[in-house]
């Protein structure tokens, strides 16, 4: 196991070991000042522990970082002040599913035949600052249908459902015929970070959105959402991360296949990634 592989407790890296430091001692500090403004309580500290130590045995430590609004804090800080004219990035998730099958587009992700309405996606990904096609660039998608659930949480759906990943055409065009996902509540299994929510008088829905995660040589890899106009949760997301840029707005449209009482819409939406840096 070298330094670079090594869990950050473990490696013997200077530059790391020293941001290691720094991290605990601001946490700690953070921590201490925090117990004497509240005064906390032996009872209440001992019912902070049991609840990390729930926390951690159901894996939810990513679902508390992100109704805790840390998730996106991260994220909006990471992102470059002077993005360049990049598209905005946004968190991951919990329900990615790397190895989804590879699509030339245009590509077809819905294989479920649940009845949900048909979404029409489409735009470009292009380089920012110079809007040069990225040609080949790699879109790895997915979502939930229209109830809001993934296929690994929907028996009926079949594998890979709803996910895949697009290959852009010579001129970084993109094209993918889906389904306009739902809205979905991010808690429901009853464990810890529901019980919080629930204490606090907090819902646990998101909005409807898409995740895509884009990728291409020479150029900075992208993980971002985009979400869809109209929806009832996009001014209270649980988790904070809507954006009005990565908002879309789906037009009725028509398309082969798609009759009543089923509808068609159609949007679109450009990509724009940042060249690497000396590439």
């Amino acid at each position: 196991m070298t330094a670079a592989t090594s869990p950050p407790h473990l490696t013997t890296d200077p530059e790391t070991t020293e941001r290691l430091r720094r991290c605990v001692l601001r946490a700690v500090a953070a921590a201490h000042e925090l117990v004497r403004e509240l005064r906390l309580t032996e009872p209440e500290l001992h019912a902070l522990v049991r609840f990390l130590t729930e926390v951690g045995t159901a894996d939810e430590f990513m679902l508390l970082s992100d109704v805790t609004h840390t998730s996106i804090l991260v994220d909006t800080l990471g992102q470059a002040a002077d993005a360049g004219g990049a598209t905005s990035s946004n968190v991951e998730g919990p329900l990615y599913r790397p190895g989804s099958p590879v699509l030339d587009t245009p590509a077809v992700l819905d294989h479920a035949e649940q009845g949900d309405d048909a979404l029409l996606l489409s735009g470009r990904v292009v380089e920012a600052g110079t809007g040069t096609p990225v040609a080949g660039a790699i879109l790895d998608i997915w979502q939930t249908n229209q109830r809001g659930l993934y296929e690994n949480q929907d028996a009926a759906q079949p594998e890979h459902n709803l996910r895949g990943r697009v290959r852009c055409d010579a001129e970084g065009r993109y094209e993918v015929r889906t389904v306009v996902p739902g809205p979905y509540r991010i808690a429901t299994s009853g464990g810890p970070v529901f019980a919080l929510l629930t204490s606090l008088g907090r819902h646990d829905t998101r909005p409807a959105h898409i995740h895509v995660k884009a990728s291409a040589q020479d150029h900075e890899a992208l993980t971002t959402q985009l979400f869809i106009a109209g929806d009832p949760w996009l001014e209270d997301d649980v988790i904070g991360a809507v954006k009005p840029e990565l908002v879309i707005t789906p037009r009725p449209t028509e398309l082969p296949g798609v009759v009543a009482p089923r509808r068609a819409f159609a949007a679109g939406f450009n990509i724009a990634l940042r060249p690497v840096a000396g590439g």
